[in-house]
């Protein structure tokens, strides 16, 4: 049976036991909490007068919008394995650092779209495209493209700056209050860390595995799993034992994600993702996919490969015959053998014995398979 009942300012959650139903309820009450936590927050921005709208509204619609809310729902299963009841004001404490951690990661989408010069995301327009048409729209002096990309770059600041408010506003007690500022400001270091490991390589050649992996752990596997985990541990006072079974399906099912993500990057359906297939190619990425195809292919592979990689402009006939070469080498199926094992990991660390109990274990073995072979 699943209970659930939500409050309209802080969207108390009580979850018993895990279950489509469940993730359905955390959806809903994490975005009650983002909804209310913009309306309050953002009134400080009404000085802007007609122009607050054009630009609020981007970061609204893409943090209420269309999105797995993986993290936030990682934040809440990590605080209630720690012993954290599933009402009460600790409860709303844990809802609310879910919206931090989904601000950070609007941060980081919004920023990565920018950097990567990306044009869609969520079958929209990137945000700093909608700008760009809003300013192609009403006709504004200067350069278009110029000017979206710095009023992108002010919507992700935005959304980091609100990523602070919600953790101020968990209003916890002063020592869980320092451990979850000390979790979320090095999951965010990572983060940053990890995505200036993600620019700098194309500029160094081909990376080896070890650092392919490196880079995979900390851009997103950190940020993405064990942080919100960490987080909602933190919440709870968690014991310490816990934050290493945390740590172990962390990293695990983290670099799992970002495999796929690699995956999905060359071989997703656009009508399915909402942004387009080879992106990651065209922007010259050296994924594990492409490592081991290039390490797997003779000459005139290799040869391919470099001809596509980094290229804006490369062909989808090209495409098609990148894709044929990951496929022919064995590269596709050796990722997805890697998926399976580090997801294998990450179940055994919360499966283990006495490490978690119900409805904890089976949210968290759920979440797993939802994130390793997701479509989108």
């Amino acid at each position: 049976m699943v209970r659930s009942t939500a409050v309209r300012q802080g969207a108390v959650l009580d979850v018993s036991p895990a279950g489509d139903r469940a993730e359905d309820s955390l959806d809903e009450a994490v975005g009650r909490a983002l909804a209310g936590l913009l309306e309050r927050q953002l009134e400080a921005l009404e000085f802007l007068g007609e122009h607050t709208h054009s630009f609020v509204e981007p970061l609204r619609q893409f943090v209420l919008g269309r999105g797995k809310r993986l993290r936030p729902k990682l934040v809440y299963w990590g605080y209630r394995g720690a012993g954290g009841p599933a009402a009460g004001a600790t409860a709303r404490a844990a809802l609310r650092l879910g919206c931090a951690i989904e601000l950070v990661h609007a941060f980081a989408l919004i920023q990565d779209d920018i950097m990567d010069g990306s044009r869609e995301r969520r079958f929209k327009p990137a945000v700093h495209v909608s700008f760009e048409n809003l300013h192609r729209r009403e006709r504004w002096r200067g350069d278009p493209a110029r000017f979206g990309e710095a009023a992108g770059l002010l919507v992700a600041d935005l959304a980091f700056i609100l990523g602070d408010a919600a953790v101020t506003a968990a209003e916890l007690p002063p020592a869980r209050s320092a451990e979850v500022w000390r979790v979320f400001n090095e999951l965010r270091l990572h983060l940053t860390g990890g995505q200036y490991l993600d620019v700098i390589q194309p500029c160094l050649g081909r990376p080896t595995e070890r650092e392919a992996r490196r880079i995979a752990l900390y851009k997103s596997a950190r940020y993405t799993v064990e942080g919100p985990l960490r987080l909602g541990h933190a919440a709870a006072g968690g014991p310490l034992e816990l934050a290493a079974t945390y740590t172990a399906y962390g990293n695990g099912l983290g670099e799992a994600f970002q495999l796929r993500d690699d995956v999905l990057g060359v071989f997703g359906d656009p009508e399915v993702t909402g942004k387009p297939a080879g992106d990651d190619i065209r922007e010259g990425k050296q994924t594990m996919l492409v490592l081991l195809a290039g390490e797997r292919a003779g000459t005139t592979g290799r040869k391919l490969l470099d001809a596509a990689l980094g290229r804006q402009d490369v062909t989808a006939e090209q495409l098609d015959q990148v894709r044929e070469l990951i496929v022919r080498t064995g590269a596709l199926d050796e990722v997805n053998r890697m998926i399976d094992e580090l997801v294998l990991r990450a179940k055994r660390a919360v499966c283990a014995d006495g490490a978690l109990e119900e409805p904890v274990r089976d949210a968290l073995v759920r979440l797993a398979d939802r994130a390793a072979y997701r479509a989108t």
